[in-house]
C-alpha cells in the first residue's frame, strides 16, 4: 500500500521526504482528532457528574 503511494508521489514528481511528511502530517491530524473525541468525552462526563451533584 505505502509503496505504491510512494510509486505515485514519484509520478508526480513528490520527493520522498515530501511524501512522509504529507504522511506524518496525515496521521498527526488523525491522533489529533481522537484525542479531540477522547476529550470531549471525558468534559462531557465531567459536566454530567457535576450536575448530578449539584442536583442532589
Amino acid at each position: 500500500m505505502k509503496s505504491d503511494a510512494l510509486k505515485w508521489a514519484r509520478k508526480q514528481g513528490l520527493s520522498t521526504t515530501h511524501f512522509v511528511q504529507a504522511e506524518t502530517l496525515r496521521q498527526l491530524c488523525r491522533i489529533t482528532i481522537v484525542l479531540q473525541i477522547i476529550a470531549a468525552g471525558v468534559l462531557s462526563n465531567a459536566v454530567i457528574a457535576l450536575v448530578g451533584v449539584w442536583l442532589r
